[in-house]
């Protein structure tokens, strides 16, 4: 008689599988810090060998350049001399690039014209060029939250908030999209007059209950009067 055994994650205890979540997620962590230190170290012997910094300057790079600060100046370096269309970014520099440009372009600007090596504002909307941003619940939005939520606390504990604003009634058309806008559109949902024309915005976002950040998840354009 051929037996079923069970296998050792089906045979462990609720206990022990959290656990092994926690030695798995603490090995990423050291994992990363191993790579930021290998970094630093290639970081600090540019800087004593190819730039001849003073020690001075070495030390107060090993003393307050951590995190993002540290992997801003480590890109510029990596990046001083190569060609623009060569420049190559992580995901952290690229993340904070977009949420400066954001909030401020004139800062963002600032900051490049003070040669920090930074995208160009064109590679910006670029890659905002990828993601969908159409009527609905923004799905990029949701894997960031899927992603990042076990390891920042900020992401577990949030509030879910909406309002609506009103927009210009018009119709244009979007070259991106290929069609013309401005119709109440809900991402995606069957509605009986689907050239009605919206006069709102319907926007839905969550807010962080312990710590700064807030994020849309998403919108919807309806019309006031119909209620649609």
């Amino acid at each position: 008689d051929k037996r079923k055994t069970a296998s050792p994650s089906t045979s462990l205890s609720p206990r022990k599988v959290l656990l092994r979540r926690k030695v798995k997620a603490l090995k990423q962590k050291l994992k990363r810090r191993d790579c930021k230190l290998r970094s630093m170290k290639e970081l600090i012997s540019n800087l004593k060998n190819k730039f001849k910094a003073p020690d001075s300057l070495i030390e107060i790079v090993e003393n307050n350049f951590t995190g993002l600060p540290f992997e801003l100046l480590l890109s510029s370096l990596k990046n001083k001399g190569k060609s623009k269309n060569k420049h190559t970014f992580t995901e952290s520099v690229k993340e904070f690039a977009l949420t400066l440009y954001f909030y401020s372009p004139k800062a963002y600007r600032y900051l490049r014209a003070s040669n920090l090596i930074l995208p160009h504002p064109a590679t910006l909307r670029k890659w905002i060029s990828k993601f969908n941003c159409c009527p609905g619940f923004l799905e990029e939005v949701f894997m960031y939250l899927r992603h990042n939520v076990k390891e920042q606390e900020h992401l577990r504990n949030v509030s879910l908030v909406f309002d609506s604003m009103s927009i210009r009634k018009q119709i244009v058309y979007d070259e991106q999209l290929g069609k013309n806008v401005g119709y109440v559109d809900v991402g995606g949902f069957k509605i009986d007059n689907n050239e009605e024309i919206a006069t709102e915005a319907l926007v839905f976002q969550i807010v962080s209950l312990r710590g700064h950040f807030k994020c849309i998840v998403g919108y919807f354009y309806v019309n006031k009067t119909s209620s649609v």
